[in-house]
């Protein structure tokens, strides 16, 4: 009789659960008077049991189905079949083997497979409990992992961008500094300790990709700083993002120019700047579970939680009341000045702009609109009786149907023009019109107009340095002390007008170019509405609206807008670079 065998370990770290498992199964065979050939060894390596799409697994049941010289498949325990979270999912992967005609004998199990009551009622608890399995061990590994964060060590993955990892012992002794290449591959380093500071010594080995640091179950990583071109470029990164105030795909597109290589060794992209640009590490910040892609288990505020929503596997970004963020727990990279400055210009930036489909669609409020329920609505095109009909969408109906939102279809023109009548008599009649408007922007302009000023501030200076100057000049025992006096406060206020200067940075500009600049915004904003192409239009509903609520029910709408006064800032900021000596603020 041949028989098939089918083998399977979790982890490549079981390294003779694969060979142990294959030697049992010829074992069995022998006692049931058979044999399995070579070929007849099926293996899933390093995968889950919960993963009921195994390579290995799909072949096993497609040589079953096929095959008509087997009597039966041979597997070590159930566990090895699956582990699923559903013990009915695994009892189900059997009846698709055994009706087949093969015959399902398991090497360690409670009651053999004879098909009687007894051998499902034992075939139920021992999947049960398979899959029970993988459930605790799931709560007891993400348990372990919190304990290992709050302590400020790392949970194993691959360090930041400008970071290595140091492993230490238990007493917090350093052992070695793993680096990691372009290729994944790593390179071990002596930690020598200088002065308290760790830092690389002498090159001990290197590893493959798919080699593992020379470490014992009590040695804990950390972070700690690495090549020191890398941190140069994020750095750079920053100083770009706040000074010039550009966006991921200006960074992206400046690194890839200079030949920068990204963490991985390829091009950098809008995703791996925005990881760096986002990340609190480099302000010294750890920071977990920012996603998950668990199968039983998540961490929420309130601790350990089964997952909701299993059967997806996606990986999914959590909310931030459910990170846990260290603060000062490894070096940083960039001053948290920098990083917050960095991100408040990114949180400016995603408020006003458009991208994607959202910027070429012909629809005004594209990633502006959104249901009563507060899902976002898409516009699609659709065709009837030779006539073509524009609509906005749900996209949560348009996926799990009425049962998951009840919004209807509604169409494009009657939102886009609610949208751009409001804006026309509730944004740009009252901007052409108010004289508070205009009263505001001239105390806007003229608060830019400070730097006048550092005329006179430089003249005070010279003065009080020539008033210095005679004084010292004139100094002798007699009037010494009312002199010193006189030069301490003379000093003092030299000092604060430094200060002064130094804060402000000096810059000439001229208020009536930017008053012309904010008047000609506002007039052309008619001229838009009137006459103005769709990419227009998007942009300068953009200025005004920030979302878009249409409840299709009560067919009624509901609009979220900025204050007026927020525009002229924002326009002023962006039109500033373009002047000579000016600096975005």
């Amino acid at each position: 009789m041949n028989f098939l065998a089918y083998v399977r370990r979790s982890t490549d770290q079981q390294e003779q659960s694969l060979a142990g498992q294959r030697e049992s199964c010829l074992k069995h065979a022998t006692k049931l008077g058979g044999s399995i050939k070579p070929k007849d060894y099926f293996e899933d390596d390093a995968i889950s049991g919960s993963d009921m799409t195994r390579a290995g697994l799909s072949s096993l049941l497609k040589a079953c189905k096929d095959r008509k010289d087997i009597h039966g498949v041979i597997v070590w325990d159930r566990s090895r079949l699956a582990r699923a979270g559903d013990p009915r999912a695994a009892m189900l992967l059997e009846y698709e083997i055994e009706s087949t005609g093969k015959k399902l004998h398991f090497v360690n199990t409670a009651a053999p497979t004879d098909g009687g009551i007894a051998s499902h009622i034992v075939a139920l608890v021992e999947s049960e409990s398979a899959g029970k399995y993988l459930v605790d061990l799931s709560r007891n590994v993400m348990r372990g992992l919190v304990q290992t964060v709050n302590a400020g060590f790392l949970d194993g993955r691959i360090p930041a961008y400008g970071y290595d990892t140091l492993y230490v012992d238990p007493s917090g002794k350093p052992l070695f500094i793993v680096r990691y290449n372009h290729d994944r591959s790593k390179e071990v380093y002596e930690a020598v300790t200088v002065n308290g500071a760790v830092s690389i010594g002498r090159h001990v080995r290197s590893l493959l990709p798919s080699e593992r640091p020379p470490r014992s179950r009590t040695d804990k990583p950390v972070l700690v700083l690495g090549d020191v071109a890398r941190q140069t470029i994020v750095k750079q990164m920053y100083e770009w993002a706040v000074s010039e105030r550009i966006g991921f795909k200006r960074i992206a597109q400046r690194l890839n120019t200079n030949g920068i290589k990204a963490a991985m060794g390829g091009r950098w992209s809008i995703a791996s700047v925005h990881e760096t640009m986002t990340n609190p590490v480099y302000r010294g910040a750890l920071r977990w579970n920012y996603r998950r892609r668990g199968k039983f288990q998540r961490l929420s505020k309130d601790g350990v939680v089964p997952v909701t929503d299993r059967g997806t596997f996606k990986l999914l970004r959590n909310a931030p009341e459910d990170m846990i963020i260290r603060e000062n727990a490894v070096p940083a990279i960039v001053t948290p000045e920098l990083w917050f400055a960095a991100q408040k210009i990114r949180a400016e930036r995603e408020s006003y702009s458009f991208r994607g489909k959202a910027a070429k669609a012909t629809y005004l409020v594209s990633g502006l609109a959104y249901c009563c329920n507060g899902h976002r609505l898409q516009g699609v095109s659709a065709e009837s009786k030779g006539n073509r009909y524009f609509n906005y969408r749900c996209c949560e109906r348009h996926l799990g149907g009425p049962s998951a939102c009840s919004a209807q279809n509604v169409r494009r023109e009657l939102v886009d023009s609610y949208v751009m009548n409001w804006v026309q008599d509730n944004c740009v009649a009252p901007l052409l019109n108010s004289k508070e408007v205009w009263n505001e922007l001239e105390k806007l302009l003229s608060q830019t107009s400070e730097c006048d000023n550092h005329s006179n501030t430089q003249e005070r200076i010279r003065k009080i340095d020539a008033t210095i100057s005679r004084i010292v000049d004139n100094v002798d025992d007699e009037n010494m002390a009312l002199l010193n006096e006189k030069l301490t406060k003379l000093r003092e206020e030299k000092s604060q007008l430094r200060a002064l200067l130094e804060s402000s940075k000096s810059a000439t500009f001229e208020v009536d170019e930017y008053r012309n600049r904010a008047k000609d915004y506002i007039k052309r904003t008619a001229d838009v509405l009137a006459v103005g192409t769709p990419e227009e239009r998007k942009e300068l509903i953009r200025d005004f609206v920030e979302r878009v609520e249409i409840d299709t029910e009560k067919n009624e709408g509901r609009l979220f807008y900025r204050a007026p006064f927020s525009v002229f800032e924002r326009k002023l900021c962006i039109e500033k670079k373009r002047v000579k000596g000016i600096e975005p603020s």
